[in-house]
């Protein structure tokens, strides 16, 4: 039984002298990672061939080279160049 509690035990001339540890209970509480599961990703090339139907919707432009007004060339607006009148806008090697 003295092994159980770890007691020392000794007489003296006085008496008895008796040495017991007294013991107590540590919670621990850990935190780990573990593997849950194992995912695999791989990269693969896939074809897929749909067929659909729809409805589709085109619009042609049509010009009626009779009217005057819808053959005349539009005017260009003139050269707006940021470079223009800074003298920047000419080759240094000319």
């Amino acid at each position: 039984m003295d092994a159980v509690l770890d007691a020392h035990i000794e007489r003296t001339a006085n008496g008895w002298y008796i040495r017991l540890p007294l013991r107590r209970e540590d919670v621990r509480i850990d935190k780990r990672t573990v593997v849950a599961e194992r995912v695999v990703i791989r990269r693969a090339s896939v074809e897929d061939v749909r067929r659909v139907e729809a409805d589709l919707k085109r619009e042609r432009l049509r010009v009626d080279s009779h009217d005057p007004d819808a053959t005349q060339p539009l005017e260009r607006p003139a050269h707006h160049d940021t470079l223009a009148g800074s003298g920047m806008d000419q080759d240094p090697l000319a």
